[in-house]
């Protein structure tokens, strides 16, 4: 993949697509457009049944045995705007309406592109209902989360063994209606000894930085944010409370 800077008198004649800002939603429908190993292709009515900060899976109409080549094709919004790159898709032997396709966020591959060039440093918007409520490290990612209560005690707990979902929250908070606090965990990704990848820990053995934030559903704003260090000397965690601005 190439990100390509225009100049602006230009841009109307390229017509580039614009990175979409917002992340989109469970059923939301986008689209697709780009090219199989034999034909340009579009693909209307990707509706979408599944979002990470990272990534966002969608149904796809398009038959398996002619998706080849599509990795690399815009995945844009009712806007035109680009939110996602095709990666793949998974199909299912008995039923192909369950069929899923994968994107990757276009914000997370700039970022991503941004860090590699800024010695790994880039931050990335973490989006709750169209709102970015906090900022995470581009080697962050998402480990667990909860409910609170009004005396910010756990009402329910999430886990998220492989990948985040936006789905298990929006399902938790409809399950219990009375939380008013969402809280979150991250732990950091390692860069590989080359600096291309980052490769996530997901272990007990994992000892990376954990930051927790804590954000009030009803005011609509971040009230927390925590970092757990771990000490391997005393084979304790330090608890830092870091300043919201």
């Amino acid at each position: 993949m190439a990100l390509v800077k225009f100049p602006k008198d230009i841009e109307s004649l390229l017509a580039p697509y614009s990175i979409s800002e917002a992340t989109p939603y469970l059923d939301n429908n986008l689209l697709s457009k780009g090219f199989t190993h034999s034909s340009a292709a579009a693909i209307p009515e990707r509706k979408v049944v599944g979002v990470t900060p990272i990534s966002i899976r969608t149904t796809i109409s398009m038959p398996a045995e002619k998706r080849p080549g599509l990795c690399g094709s815009a995945v844009l919004n009712d806007k035109g705007e680009l939110v996602g790159i095709h990666t793949g898709s998974i199909h299912h032997t008995e039923d192909p309406g369950k069929d899923v396709a994968y994107a990757t966020h276009a914000h997370y591959l700039y970022k991503l592109v941004e860090a590699y060039h800024n010695g790994g440093v880039a931050k990335v918007p973490f989006y709750f209902d169209d709102k970015p409520i906090f900022d995470m490290d581009i080697d962050e990612y998402l480990t667990a989360g909860s409910l609170l209560d009004e005396n910010q005690k756990a009402i329910k707990n999430l886990t998220f063994e492989s990948k985040f979902s936006y789905s298990k929250i929006k399902n938790a908070i409809a399950d219990k209606p009375e939380g008013r606090y969402l809280q979150l965990t991250t732990r950091r990704a390692q860069w590989d000894k080359d600096g291309l990848a980052l490769i996530e820990g997901r272990t007990s053995s994992d000892h990376s930085i954990k930051t927790t934030y804590v954000y009030d559903l009803k005011e609509q704003k971040l009230i927390k944010k925590r970092q757990t260090v771990y000490n391997p000397a005393t084979r304790r965690d330090t608890k830092i409370d870091v300043p919201l601005n």
